[in-house]
């Protein structure tokens, strides 16, 4: 399911639905539910959080991720940057129990990203430049000093949160 406002291409998708409006499904439909970079997209997220809340049947997982340092994307549809403390608000005031709540990234990323987003607008080389820092940022990432700065660094400047919540039985 996937809302018609999308930029991307949908060849895959099944049904169509307005996220900003109930959801003409069955109550706890489903076993899980993922919810992958939308959450910024919807004006009022705590009416789709109850919503979801509506759609899992009793211990059904919720799976999402929200970016949180990144640039305005899908426009004018772009509202918010979630904190972990907003996550959790709109969690519990759904009725869910969150399993787990983790920073994605940290400044090491965001740098990078920042770097490769801006060198890719260059009208020579710009895309290939990109992917050359996007690869030296995978590279560094993966060293010791790069882990250990990423992990240092992501409660105060996340790339974006991964959650798990759970409707409770």
């Amino acid at each position: 399911m996937d809302w018609g406002n999308s930029l991307h291409d949908t060849p895959h998708l099944d049904k169509e639905a307005d996220l900003t409006k109930p959801i003409d499904l069955p109550d706890q439909s489903f076993d899980t539910i993922v919810l992958s970079d939308v959450l910024e997209h919807i004006p009022a997220p705590l009416n789709l959080c109850r919503e979801i809340f509506r759609l899992l049947a009793p211990n059904g997982k919720l799976i999402m991720n929200v970016p949180f340092y990144y640039p305005l994307h899908e426009i004018p549809h772009d509202f918010y940057r979630y904190t972990e403390f907003a996550l959790r608000h709109f969690m519990a005031d759904s009725g869910m129990q969150i399993l787990c709540l983790e920073p994605i990234g940290g400044a090491v990323e965001i740098l990078f990203d920042i770097t490769s987003k801006n060198i890719m607008r260059l009208p020579l080389g710009g895309i290939p430049a990109a992917r050359s820092v996007q690869a030296v940022a995978w590279w560094f990432t993966r060293t010791r000093l790069g882990e250990k700065l990423a992990k240092k660094t992501s409660s105060q400047f996340p790339l974006g949160y991964f959650m798990v919540a759970q409707r409770p039985s």
